[in-house]
């Protein structure tokens, strides 16, 4: 059900719009509880349907981002060197269920979505084994990324794990290996025009 879903959803915004005007670009939906079939799924999305890659949730899979489960869609993307974007918008599990006020649910849900997501890629080394593929955390504002770069650097500072699989350079910290990723346009963090902090990320 699940990949048949995925596909029609696909083949539905290919027909909508990539069809009615080259002016349109868009990313598919891949059934990620089967990465095989959604290996299969990207292939066909980007050469058959001409789109530029797939949205992927940050939360509510089986496994984080990071695992392995993950890296054929990974090693595909990169192969095909297009973009998976990110987005916050599954809550379910995080410790927001109790919460009354839907506007507390989302203010908190997108970018702690991006953060789980964003630390679990860039410990496992994610983005390190696929250089070519283009990653963008979508919705989740511009200051979870500063929180990205204190908290993972510090916490690699003082609790340097021996399974992590980070590629630094002799000498980098963990806060200069994330800025040069986005540097080399492997990380894109999406952004409102009118949002507060946008002219301090932009700066950093």
């Amino acid at each position: 059900w699940m990949c048949v879903a995925t596909r029609a959803y696909n083949d539905w915004i290919t027909k909508t719009y990539l069809e009615r005007s080259n002016r349109f670009q868009a990313v598919g939906l891949l059934p990620l509880r089967d990465p095989d079939e959604a290996v299969k799924e990207l292939r066909r999305m980007v050469r058959e349907l001409g789109m530029v890659g797939a949205m992927l949730p940050s939360t509510g899979l089986a496994y984080p981002l990071g695992a392995r489960e993950y890296w054929p869609v990974y090693e595909e993307a990169n192969r095909l060197g297009c973009c998976l974007g990110i987005h916050g918008g599954a809550h379910s599990g995080l410790g927001f269920d109790q919460l009354n006020i839907f506007s507390a649910i989302h203010a908190l849900g997108h970018p702690v979505g991006m953060m789980i997501s964003f630390a679990s890629m860039l410990f496992n080394g994610v983005f390190d084994r696929f250089p070519d593929m283009r990653v963008g955390f979508m919705e989740g504002g511009v200051a979870w990324i500063f929180t990205m770069l204190e908290r993972c650097d510090g916490s690699y500072r003082s609790q340097p794990s021996a399974d992590s699989a980070i590629a630094l350079k002799p000498g980098e910290t963990v806060r200069q290996h994330i800025i040069q990723l986005i540097r080399n346009g492997q990380i894109f963090i999406g952004c409102e025009g009118d949002e507060p902090e946008l002219a301090a990320a932009i700066s950093v």
